[in-house]
Order: C-alpha cells, then structure tokens, then sequence
C-alpha cells in the first residue's frame, strides 16, 4: 500500500492507496516504450551526424534530399537546428537518454513510483512540445521537411500517448503523480544541480565544428594587393593571365560556403599569378531564388554587388561571409555595418532597390538552377564542376591542377619552335680616303759653298 497525505481547509489526513495494478504481461507497454526510444535515439544519432557532415564534408549528400520540400540538408544547414550552443539532434540523444534512463529504473513495476510516473510525464510531453514546435518552424520557416526529423516526431507522439495508457492501467492520476514528482525533486534539488553542472560542461566542450574560419583579407602573400575586375558581369580577383580559372556558386548565410572560401582565397594569395577566382551568386533565399529558405541571403547578394559598382566587392564580401547572417541580421544592422566602407554610401543605397541589381542577381540564380544546383557551395575548375571525391580533397586539387598547368605551359614554352637571330645585313668594304701629298717643305736659306783650300804658295 502507498501512504500519500492530504491537506485540506478542514485539517490534514492520511490515507492508503493501493499501488498500481499488476496485469499478466506488466511489461508489454513498458516494452514498447523501451523501442520507441531507442528507435528516437538512433535517428536523433543519424541526425546528429549529417548535421557534422553537412558543416564539415561538401561532397556529402544524405539520404533523405528528395527536392525542395523534403530535404534534411537544408534543415541541418538553417540556423534553427542549434539550440543554445549544440546541435537540436544532439539534445534530442540526451533527451532520449534520459528518459531510456527513467524507463529501465522501472522496468520493475514494483520500482514504478508516484514521482517516476511524473517525472516520466514531464519529460514525455516536453518532448512532444520541442516536436510539435521544430515541425511548425521546418515548415513555415525553413520551408522543408526532414525526414528522420519526421520519424523523432511521430516516435514522441506515440510515447505520451502510449505512456498515459500504462499510466490508465494503474491507479495512478497523471497531474497528482506530476506534483509528487516536482515534491521530491525540490527535496533533492542537488539532483537538478549535477545535472545543470554537467549540461553546461557538455555544451563547453562539444566540439563548434559550424564556426568556420574567416575569410581572409584579399592581400596576396607579397604584401601588394591582389589584382581583381569585372568580366562578362562577374567580379573577379587573382592572376590577369590565369593558368586556371575557378567558378564558385555561393550564398552568403552558407556557413559552408564561408569556409570554402576562405580556403579558396588562400589558394589564390599562395598563386597570385596563376588562379583566377569567380564569385557567382546562388542565394538559398525565397526572395530571388524558389528553393531558397535563408532570411537575407538575397539581401546581402545585392550588396556585394552594388559595393563591386564602386570597386569595393571583395572588401564587403569578406565582411558578408564573416557577419552574415550571424551579427548582421536585418538591413539596418547591414546598412550601419557598412557605413565603414569606403564608398558613395548614397548610391549604395539607392543601387540596392534598382531594378537592375535584382536582375543581375536573378540571372546568377538562374544559371545555378540551369545547372541543377542543389545547395552551396558548387566550384568549377576551368569550366568542369568538381567532383565528390575532388572536393573532400579541395586544396590538394586545385594544387595539382595548378601544378599540372605550370607543367604545360612550360612544355608549350619550350616546344615553340625558335626563331633564329637573323644574319647581319652585310657591308661593304670601306675605301680608305685619298690624302693629299705632304708638301715637302722648302726654305730660303742658301747652301753655303764648300769651302776651297787656299793655293800653295810658290817658291
């Protein structure tokens, strides 16, 4: 028998009541349960794991991307699959942990007590609630549905509706086992306190594999600044004669795509003289692009341009890469971010709302759905889009690829036929000029006479 006492205006008594009811098969809904969460802990698993991929392996492609309305990926990429410092699939492991916890305490149904039956209640309903409230934002917000996520939700459907069951069988009410729950827990308020410790602790540690790095400053490795322009209606930077060129289709709200690009970006300041580099514009956002689910990633597409108006795009595309959608969340914080900027800040302006700007963008996004681009980033190397395989190796292909043209052109180099100098016109042999005869030189002086030896005398 369980003793439980009541007060009420009347005094306080204490009366007897009679533990929960033992059928044949006690554990058959208990059972179930059991499976229920293990079945949630598995696909909480798998989520917890395609979140990491998606952040840290491009080429990766899950299982359940079946179009625009029913894609994990997009789900795991939105800013709404973390909660307070970890991943939601990650919760949802410790969540589910917890309570397979509670479940095996009372596998026994003599162990199953007023306060295990509320505590159970409570964590069974606040799951559904999470459930309930993460289906409303995939939808209406985010603008597809994950599968597994689908599969968690109907898992936490099923267990309060399976528990109140087991709950039915005994004599148990499920609001009075709730407040002998939440009686025994501030008794043991100490319980709630480790649990807290180790919580905050979880979250220190785990690992924040989406905070990627930024993209560095587009200096090359000399100190000078890299050479950039504009061809056929997309800003470049890198090498004036490219060995070879790279196309990348990105968005800037893509924590993937920061982390590309700033690995990119090392590449082109290592090989100033040789890689060109392309930004291209795929925005996943429903404002210019149909399959779209950030909240400003067009936005931000039309800065970087109207910036590259006045010759200041790869400056504003390192900060959008870098704040996008983190800091800066709205034009205004935009706009006062960029104040900063070296620039007509009036045109900028007045160049975010034309018609033109749009259009430009437009046809980006145009090209990247051409090319049946599903997400971001995409790169294409001399015009060939990387493989799945090339892209889990980045750096080390472009390198080879870069490499492998340095070879060729020197090949080429030395292969081109050579031009032998040409002879010296001949010339004709010199005739040496006639010079005048020396004048021999005469003077007045007269010859003197020999002198003659005087005559003998006679004798």
């Amino acid at each position: 028998m369980h003793l439980f006492r009541h007060t009420s205006a009347c005094g306080d008594y204490t009366r007897e009541r009679p533990m929960a009811k033992q059928s044949k098969q006690p554990n058959f809904l208990w059972s179930i349960l059991i499976l229920l969460v293990l079945a949630g802990t598995a696909a909480s698993g798998y989520l917890a794991w395609l979140h990491y991929k998606v952040y840290t392996d491009t080429a990766y492609q899950s299982s359940c991307n079946f179009g625009k309305g029913l894609n994990c990926e997009s789900v795991a990429k939105s800013s709404y699959a973390l909660l307070v410092g970890m991943p939601v699939a990650s919760w949802g492991i410790l969540g589910y942990l917890i309570i397979l916890f509670v479940l095996l305490t009372g596998l026994n149904p003599k162990k199953r007590s007023a306060p295990l039956y509320g505590g159970l209640s409570l964590l069974l309903l606040a799951s559904f609630g999470m459930s309930a409230a993460y289906a409303i934002i995939s939808k209406v917000i985010i603008g597809s549905m994950c599968l597994y996520c689908m599969v968690t939700y109907g898992i936490n459907l099923l267990l309060p509706i399976l528990f109140f069951f087991e709950v039915k069988q005994s004599e148990y009410n499920v609001f009075e086992t709730i407040g002998e729950y939440l009686g025994w827990q501030m008794k043991n308020i100490s319980v709630l306190v480790i649990l807290g410790f180790i919580t905050i602790g979880g979250i220190s540690m785990y690992p924040k594999y989406w905070k990627t790095e930024v993209a560095p400053k587009p200096q090359a490795s000399t100190g000078t600044s890299l050479n950039s322009g504009y061809e056929d209606g997309h800003f470049w930077i890198g090498a004036e004669k490219p060995l070879i060129t790279l196309v990348e289709f990105a968005d800037y709200e893509c924590g993937y795509c920061k982390f590309f690009h700033a690995r990119v970006r090392k590449l082109v300041r290592k090989y100033p003289n040789k890689i060109r580099l392309f930004h291209r514009h795929f925005p996943l956002d429903k404002q210019c692009n149909p399959g779209g689910f950030h909240k400003h990633a067009c936005m931000f597409s039309y800065a970087a341009h109207c910036a590259g108006q006045q010759g200041k795009f790869w400056e504003v595309n390192d900060i959008l890469y870098q704040e996008g959608g983190r800091s800066i969340k709205s034009r205004e914080a935009m706009l006062a971010r960029l104040k900063s900027v070296k620039f007509n800040f009036s045109h900028f302006q007045s160049c975010l709302d034309n018609p033109a700007t749009k259009a430009a963008i437009k046809l980006d996004v145009n090209e990247g759905l051409r090319r049946k681009l599903r997400g971001t980033p995409y790169f294409y190397l001399n015009g060939r889009q990387l493989k799945q395989s090339e892209m889990k190796k980045f750096e080390q292909t472009i390198i080879t690829a870069v490499e492998n043209a340095t070879r060729a052109a020197e090949a080429k180099k030395a292969a081109a036929p050579r031009t032998p100098p040409r002879a010296p016109a001949p010339t004709k042999a010199k005739t040496p000029a006639r010079t005048a005869p020396t004048p021999k030189r005469t003077t007045n002086t007269p010859t003197p006479k020999r002198a003659t030896s005087a005559p003998a005398p006679k004798r």
